[in-house]
């Protein structure tokens, strides 16, 4: 109660409401990275690796490694960005047309 009272009293000053609002936003943005890279991280996985697999065995005819889609998946990533078939979340858009 009495620290309830205290951050009231504190955000009356502009600098110290300043200094919060700064912290605030560095954290906001930490977490967006942090999402940001945990879902880039699960598509690439369990999206784009087995597409990249898949593309290449169906286009020159032999298996690959996980290792060895990896130039192939990142080059799909890329262009599914451009295309803005993701978004910046790294989340599947839907094209309404």
């Amino acid at each position: 109660m009495i620290l309830k009272i205290l951050k009231q009293v504190l955000r009356k000053n502009k600098v110290i409401n300043q200094i919060e609002n700064e912290l605030l936003t560095d954290d906001f943005n930490a977490k967006v990275f942090e999402i940001k890279e945990y879902n880039s991280k699960v598509m690439f996985d369990t999206y784009y690796i087995p597409k990249a697999i898949e593309l290449i065995l169906k286009e020159e005819n032999y298996l690959t490694t996980e290792q060895g889609a990896i130039p192939r998946a990142k080059a799909l990533l890329e262009e599914d960005m451009k295309n803005g078939v993701i978004d910046e979340f790294y989340r599947l858009v839907e094209k309404v047309n």
